[in-house]
């Protein structure tokens, strides 16, 4: 390392010498705590208008957490981090106007053209702000894709073989069928409305497709399923004049659905819904000397129609994702208002509003159904255990979200700039018997110094606060999903339930069992990030090293001790097992984190005391006229407890769940979040050969998804009835506390080739362009068994399903 620094200015007196001229980087270090990327990255080097694809390709400070090969994830929810913080918290803005979706928080409905819109992302509060920067002329694209084509490339075995069994080599079940997009096929085109002597931009996103789904028993895949989904996104702006209200309009409108909603996170084919989703904003802005301003209206519907409400589910959920399903079918309704304004005093003084202010109305289709649950694992015999008779009412909530600032620039020196923010919150979560309204601040403080044309470096330090959000209000809801559990008692064998087989009370479960501490505080967080960012000619080398520590993060825990809603049983190799008395409700309780669960002796407990995030970052980037290459290394640790399960939905900062309350969660409770993928290696070479070829090559290495494995206690009581305990069995990636080594899945390797022919057809530009990805077939595994079916092999972890495989998709482009 220590000559590391003397080679890189060696290096750059070699480039500077030979003349070359200055350049803005496309894709590098944040800056105060904001990434710009212009839509000239897009267009002319990346080449892609995919945003999830390219925030799991390309971004270093992003992590995707569910499957984007090939535009799998096209049917999906957006699901990804920001530098550790939950997925559920971030926010989107068009033009400064507010699009995310109330009814899945931290995603938006609308598809946004990346060709035609800059990107910048606030890393410190999970913002993504897409600005209408480039004029792409009239055209229409149409694109198909196709996915399963080959197999397993040659060689991968030898190479996955210098690191452990290949997933091939740990199969319990053979693997019949692997996830893949059967074909899908889309247009997009970009035109022009002209109305008297104005002319209006517009775009319209349409497409439509099959992808093929594994689904599991306890024995590993045993279904192979459709699901079909479509997409209608029309944006653009309005052919009206200016008024005094505005100086242009713009609107937003997309209608989409689904067959099986949930199946990015492994609900079982049963288990997922069909989804319907339909948005309208519309939105003005205006800017008059130092005032500016962007206000609008959305109303949005979704609906949730199961195709049997009243399934049966086994507690062996082999993919450990989806042991809390439940969720009524039903319509909810959202009008939302949001406005942003920003007033420049002076050149370094600035005060600007966020405000985004929603209803939104839940009414189910049917306010009773009923789930059985058993346990059936292999080589063992069926337990029934128990019914789940739910009811859901309709509900109405609101959810506030206000934001004052106050920014202050200083340059402290012809190299130093000083930048702070103080920032008062108004927030609100309007819930019968459990609303909270929260008054709340946030500060921002960063020193940029830029002592020479070919290094700068910042110091930043932040604390934000974390709004409400419809899950959230789902959660505590009285309303929104209520339960009483009996037992099941299997009377006539035939492992399906029956009306008469209910058999005594059990608990109660959902809203009206759970409650919140007096005077809950928001949670909020602290960063310290330092990025440094040397650059010689057309090189870049940026480093950017991040902390965050996380304070007042909810849990659920019972109103009172444990131990007066349960007792405890001995597992033959010694552990404590919690059990329930059955035939009394449950009260549960949402308070924060205690501090004792993630305590460490030392002075560094500080540190550590409450979920925390360590990132390390090293890029290197080459910006040529013909050439991009862009080389990233990222080290991750994102730490904290979480309730029993795998995946985002549960294993996440952000989650609420009743399995939190239960004594077993503690047994290895603490390890890493979803999000944490340890290492991510980015890689992205665009190579403009002449005006008309160009050829580009995006790889990817992401360690595996930190997961645990489960064990299963039965209980049965005097009359018969049988409950069942679990536990975690392996801690989820590492408990950075104690060193105790868990298990990830198998880590992620794929690489997407790119090629683009343009030329001219009678008079008119064409570009036609052609991809394959996963070109290099690894055959990974994407799942693992978290119940082990045969513990008497070695290495005692067998892989369940393979990652997605190679697929072609072409696409042709003609001008309008």
């Amino acid at each position: 390392m220590r000559y590391l620094l003397p080679t890189i200015l060696l290096i750059a007196y070699g480039l500077t010498a030979h003349g070359i001229p200055p350049y803005e980087p496309l894709d590098t270090v944040p800056y105060y705590g904001s990434q710009h990327r212009s839509s000239e990255l897009f267009r002319t080097f990346y080449r892609s208008g995919d945003l999830s694809n390219y925030l799991d390709n390309l971004d270093d400070y992003t992590t995707y957490q569910t499957e984007t090969t090939g535009g799998f994830a096209s049917p999906d929810r957006l699901t990804f981090s920001v530098s550790g913080n939950s997925y559920r918290w971030n926010r989107f803005y068009v033009d400064g106007f507010r699009i995310d979706s109330r009814f899945m928080p931290g995603s938006t409905p609308y598809h946004i053209d990346m060709y035609t819109h800059s990107l910048d992302i606030d890393y410190h509060h999970s913002r993504l702000w897409f600005t209408n920067d480039g004029y792409v002329p009239d055209a229409i694209r149409a694109t198909y894709n196709l996915g399963g084509l080959g197999g397993i490339s040659r060689g991968t075995k030898q190479f996955i073989n210098l690191l452990h069994l290949t997933a091939q080599e740990r199969q319990y079940k053979p693997f019949s069928h692997r996830n893949k997009m059967q074909g899908m096929g889309s247009i997009d085109m970009n035109y022009t409305v002209r109305h008297g002597e104005g002319q209006y931009r517009q775009h319209l996103f349409f497409d439509y497709g099959v992808r093929k789904l594994v689904d599991f028993d306890e024995t590993g895949i045993d279904d192979y399923y459709p699901e079909d989904f479509f997409k209608l996104s029309l944006d653009g702006q309005l052919p009206v004049k200016p008024s005094r209200l505005f100086d242009t309009m713009g609107y937003l409108f997309t209608a989409g659905g689904r067959s099986n909603m949930g199946s990015e996170f492994y609900l079982g084919r049963d288990e997922t819904a069909h989804q319907g989703t339909y948005s309208l904003s519309v939105y003005g802005k205006r800017q008059r000397n130092r005032t500016s301003y962007t206000q609008g209206l959305t109303l949005a519907f979704n609906t949730i129609s199961h195709d049997d409400l009243n399934y049966s589910r086994n507690i062996i959920d082999q993919d450990g994702e989806g042991f809390e399903p439940w969720m009524p079918d039903g319509l909810t309704t959202e009008l939302s208002y949001a406005v942003t304004l920003r007033h420049d005093f002076r050149d370094w003084l600035s005060i600007s509003y966020d405000g985004y202010n929603s209803l939104l109305h839940f009414a189910p289709s049917r306010t009773s159904f009923s789930n059985a649950a058993y346990m059936r694992q292999v080589n063992m015999p069926f337990f029934p255990l128990y019914v789940y008779d739910w009811q859901s009412l309709p509900f109405a909530t609101g959810l506030l979200e206000n934001t004052a600032s106050l920014e202050f620039r200083r340059r402290l020196a012809p190299w130093a700039e000083l930048r702070a923010n103080v920032d008062v919150t108004l927030d609100a979560m309007i819930v019968r018997d459990e609303t909270m309204f929260r008054p709340n601040w946030q500060v921002m403080a960063g020193i940029k110094m830029h002592p020479c044309r070919w290094f700068a470096m910042e110091v930043n330090v932040s604390r934000s606060r974390v709004a409400f959000n419809y899950d959230d209000a789902r959660y505590f809801s009285n309303r929104y999903l209520n339960g009483n559990i009996s037992y099941w008692q299997d009377r006539n064998d035939n492992q399906r339930f029956d009306d008469d087989e209910r058999s005594g009370y059990f608990t109660s479960t959902g809203g009206a069992s759970r409650s919140k501490v007096s005077m809950l505080r928001q949670p909020s967080y602290l960063v310290v990030d330092i990025p440094i960012h040397f650059r010689f000619g057309r090189h870049t080398i940026s480093f950017l090293n991040s902390y965050r520590k996380y304070f007042d993060v909810w849990t659920t825990t019972f109103d009172g001790d444990a131990d007066d809603y349960g007792h405890y049983s001995t597992t033959d190799d010694g552990k404590q097992i919690f059990f329930l008395d059955g035939g009394k409700p449950a009260d549960y309780v949402v308070s924060t984190l205690p501090k004792s669960y993630m305590h460490k002796e030392g002075w560094t407990n500080f540190i550590s005391n409450t979920p925390y995030y360590f990132s390390s970052v090293i890029k290197y980037e080459y910006v040529g006229p013909k050439f991009f290459a862009m080389l990233s290394w990222q080290s991750y640790l994102m730490a904290g407890f979480a309730g029993l399960g795998n995946g985002p939905v549960t294993n996440d900062i952000a989650a609420l769940t009743e399995s939190t309350a239960n004594p077993n969660a503690q047994i290895k409770g603490i390890g890493r979040y979803d999000q944490d993928r340890a290492y991510i290696a980015r890689l992205h070479l665009g190579w403009n050969i002449n005006e008309h070829f160009t050829v580009a090559l995006t790889g990817k290495f992401k360690d595996g998804q930190p997961f645990s494995g489960f064990d299963v206690m039965i209980e049965k009581d005097g009359q018969g009835n049988t409950q069942a305990a679990m536990w975690n069995t392996r801690t989820k990636g590492i408990n950075p506390l104690n060193g105790d080594f868990g298990s990830r899945e198998d880590m992620f390797l794929n690489f997407d080739l790119r090629a683009s022919y343009r030329g001219t057809i009678r008079r008119r530009p064409v570009e036609l362009e052609v991809l394959c990805y996963n070109i290099y077939d690894f055959g990974t595994e994407l799942t693992e068994y978290c119940f082990t079916p045969d513990k008497t092999v070695g290495h005692g972890r067998f892989a369940m399903s393979e990652c997605i495989p190679r697929g072609l998709a072409i696409s042709l482009k003609v001008g309008l």
